[in-house]
């Protein structure tokens, strides 16, 4: 065993192989002095037969190295059917190999004292993570992820002095987090972890990975976290955390992504360090203001606040964050920041995100006109700005947003007629006007949006005859209904008009002098 300083043999490429079952220590023993340096290639092999399933356990077994007891050359020989091979078993429907049973990690693995780094990620294996762990002194890396394991973190665990990198994410292991001491990674993210964060772990100083997301951990977050100087990435998304997020996180200067959604948060800080890029704490119950400190965050890209119970004015030091690709504070490049409580006016400043993808302030209580400089948002493609109590008309440099796809001012105030220049927005998919105060007549220009396939212009105070060409010629009433003044085709239930409106053939006319070779984009 002399010489062997690294464990990774990659079971997962035996795609279909379910390791549940007990065997004995002896076999696994001898599979883990494999070569590990084999190519990836001798198991990419499509299994399409029980042959070929034969064929990648002999792969397997010619790898082993060392078989003093010739307990592979006894149990798996090539004469007799793999499915009764020691260690394997055959689904009874087809007869394939689906379990190889490599559970039950020997005690006599301890002795590997050199060994720095193991690796058992996405495999299938089962049963308690061995306590005897905690005797490799030397181990640096151990790699656990995606597989079955259940029951407790050993406590042992905590005996590696040199541990730096401990990944347990996606299995089923319970109880409480044990104390640890690492350096640079802890991941046990989609667990069934409970209890609290041990203090030791926030005594890590040169952590830089915390994923503890989809738990059920609780508590609050200690003042002790500013201990963790080189953290750079922290989730602790979907537990029960509560009370306030401590203002020392303040002091993790090197801190680039933060995930606290789905908790109990009370509030928020500012203040926080400018190396953030995302900042996630959507549906956290949190209440109050944004702080405008958040103003500082100048390499934000994303921050989700959406579902929570904040107040006040939507700052307008948003409109600063030059980085900000998503903003979601509704329900940054996206903005969401709906189903809170803001009031006032949209900042003119927020136009200044010239990155923003999606923007959503829908269901609070903003008011006043949309800003002038809307067509600034050149690359949003979702705008939804409804059941506010906004006012004024739309301004028509809305045709600037010509990657539109989803634009909503249902449920507000919005007043004076329906621009023109929504014709232009060519890619526009879903476009809700219901709910306003808008008058006029439907523009004509509507019928070249070939790909509308949502339209709503109900409860207004529209006029005129329906247009029934493109893209509208497809809608029912319940795109029209309750504007008195509308007239059209029978099949709209609404009355026809008694004289073809002077302004349809003027439009028509103007439609085909100004826009060059629309005939095919005008018939959808």
């Amino acid at each position: 065993m002399v010489g062997l300083f690294q464990l990774s043999p990659s079971w997962h490429h035996f795609h279909r192989l379910d390791m549940q079952t007990q065997m004995g220590n002896t076999f696994l023993n001898s599979v883990l002095l494999i070569i590990f340096h084999f190519s990836v290639a001798t198991f990419s092999m499509n299994l399409t037969s029980i042959l070929t399933d034969q064929s990648a356990l002999l792969a397997l077994k010619d790898l082993v190295t060392h078989d003093s007891k010739n307990i592979l050359a006894t149990n798996w020989p090539a004469s007799t059917a793999v499915c009764n091979w020691f260690g394997v078993r055959c689904g009874s429907r087809h007869n394939r190999v689906t379990t190889l049973n490599l559970s039950g990690l020997p005690v006599r693995l301890s002795n590997l004292r050199r060994l720095k780094h193991i690796d058992f990620d996405n495999n299938s294996f089962i049963g308690e993570i061995p306590s005897w762990f905690g005797s490799l002194t030397e181990l640096r890396e151990l790699y656990l992820h995606v597989n079955n394991f259940s029951g407790i973190i050993p406590s042992s665990l905590g005996y590696l002095p040199k541990l730096e990198k401990l990944s347990l994410y996606e299995n089923q292991i319970s109880g409480s987090i044990p104390s640890l001491h690492l350096q640079y990674i802890f991941v046990a993210s989609g667990n069934m972890l409970f209890g609290i964060i041990p203090s030791s772990l926030f005594n890590c100083e040169k952590l830089q990975t915390l994923f503890l997301s989809v738990n059920q951990l609780e508590g609050s977050l200690p003042a002790e976290i500013e201990n963790l100087s080189m953290l750079q990435f922290f989730d602790i998304s979907r537990n029960h955390f509560e009370g306030q997020i401590p203002e020392q996180i303040t002091n993790l200067t090197r801190l680039r992504e933060f995930d606290g959604s789905h908790n109990n948060f009370t509030g928020l800080v500012g203040n926080l360090a400018n190396t953030l890029q995302r900042f996630f704490a959507g549906r956290c119950n949190i209440s109050g203001s944004i702080p405008s400190d958040f103003a500082n965050l100048s390499r934000l890209i994303a921050i989700k606040l959406d579902d929570n119970k904040l107040t006040g004015m939507v700052t307008t030091t948003i409109g600063g964050l030059k980085e900000l690709q998503r903003l979601s504070l509704s329900g940054n490049k996206q903005l969401l920041l709906g189903s809170n409580m803001f009031s006032g006016s949209i900042p003119s400043n927020l136009t200044g995100l010239n990155d923003l993808l999606i923007l959503n302030l829908s269901s609070n209580s903003l008011s006043g006109p949309l800003p002038i400089d809307i067509g600034k948002w050149k690359v949003v493609n979702s705008m939804d700005l409804s059941n506010n109590q906004l006012l004024g008309d739309i301004p028509i440099r809305i045709a600037y947003l010509k990657d539109r796809i989803y634009f909503s001012l249902s449920n507000n105030r919005i007043t004076d007629s329906i621009p023109e220049s929504f014709g232009d927005l060519l890619s526009l998919e879903s476009l809700d006007l219901s709910r306003n105060n808008l008058s006029g007549e439907i523009p004509l220009s509507l019928e070249k949006l070939c790909y509308l396939k949502y339209f709503n212009v109900s409860f207004n105070r529209l006029q005129g005859e329906i247009p029934d060409g493109g893209s509208l010629e497809s809608y029912s009433i319940e795109s029209f209904k309750g504007n008195e003044a509308l007239c059209g085709a029978p099949q709209l239930h609404v009355p026809s008009c008694k004289t073809k409106p002077l302004r349809n053939s003027k439009s028509r006319t103007k439609l085909i002098m100004h826009v060059a070779l629309p005939v095919e984009v005008a018939n959808c």
